[in-house]
């Protein structure tokens, strides 16, 4: 089997996230960020077998230093992954099979039901402008993302009740769902700014949308069509971050 650039670089995705790997059997894959805040999933072209890997993060790098990577063949037995190149093999290990059953349940085993419903808010950023901005806000030490009034902030805030850092990117294309009541177009979304993908070498826009009263965030890459549901700040979290907003207008 050989699997696309499309679907190697979904696997690298997920390696950054977590380093234990868990596929299950289909062509549907997921990964869950260690505090289970952000879960990641995608539909891909290969039927992959069940497979489980300890260490993603090595099995990529491994894959990543053979040049033409999509050209590998990869068998998968119940023991190792079998990567075969020009000039012979690579025989990964996996994991014991009770590692697959410790982690499956904690993985989305196909795309939530949520989100079969239209989003609250939702606006495109194009690839250059999402670059852009989560260049600066780790320039700037930015550690939150916030969403509001037609505005996305990246702020660096270290939960004291003092604003430091902020950089403010203006939506222009942002559009409501026709049932939003009009308080919760003023919502306040917060999240970390690290459980956002970092696409700064992606050529994709990015579609964000927003369902409030679930409580995440959608961001989608529309090219390799990967979507990471993001899970805000609970309101014990919020409430501190929005009282440094009485000492420094944002």
């Amino acid at each position: 089997m050989k699997l696309s650039q499309r679907t190697l670089t979904i696997l690298q995705l997920f390696s950054k996230m977590r380093k234990p790997l868990v596929i299950q059997q289909g062509n549907f894959v997921s990964q869950i960020n260690p505090s289970g805040t952000v879960k990641a999933f995608a539909e891909i072209e290969e039927i992959l077998p069940r497979f489980n890997l300890q260490d993603s993060t090595a099995f990529m790098t491994a894959i990543k230093s053979f040049k033409k990577a999509d050209e590998l063949d990869f068998t998968f037995t119940n023991a190792y992954v079998i990567i075969r190149h020009e000039n012979g093999e690579l025989k990964f290990k996996l994991s014991f099979d009770g590692f697959w059953e410790e982690n499956a349940e904690k993985l989305p085993l196909s795309k939530p039901e949520q989100l079969d419903f239209e989003a609250d808010y939702s606006f495109i950023i194009s690839a250059a402008e999402y670059s852009q901005f989560m260049s600066t806000a780790r320039a700037i030490g930015a550690t939150v993302f916030m969403l509001k009034d037609g505005e996305m902030k990246a702020i660096q805030c270290e939960f004291d009740g003092e604003w430091g850092n902020v950089f403010t990117h203006k939506i222009e294309n942002g559009k409501f769902s026709s049932d939003t009541k009009e308080e919760d177009k003023h919502v306040e979304i917060l999240v970390p700014l690290d459980t956002l993908p970092d696409e700064s070498k992606s050529d994709s826009d990015i579609e964000i949308e927003v369902y409030h009263d679930d409580g995440f965030m959608v961001v989608r890459n529309m090219t390799m069509n990967l979507e990471h549901m993001i899970y805000r700040y609970d309101d014990d979290e919020s409430e501190t971050i929005k009282n440094g907003e009485t000492d420094k207008k944002l």
